[in-house]
């Protein structure tokens, strides 16, 4: 009956690590996708604000287009 008992701690015990082991890779996974999105959502702006700021250059003159 000890055995037995002992068994039955040490499964549970192993289940319990298991679960948490799923949960820490989880947390780790969307760690490295939030530090992955923060890093190319600015990218991915960069040719954009290029693009406005040659706008704002060329139409410097004519506010009206500016102004759109």
């Amino acid at each position: 009956m000890v055995l037995i008992a002992e068994v039955a701690r040490l499964t549970n015990e192993l289940e319990v690590k298991n679960r948490e082991f799923v949960r820490k890779n989880g947390l780790a996974d969307l760690g490295q996708l939030a530090s992955h999105v923060t890093h190319e959502v600015p990218n991915s702006l960069v040719p954009v604000t290029l693009t406005m700021t040659f706008f704002r250059w060329r139409l410097a003159d004519d506010t009206a287009s500016l102004d759109i």
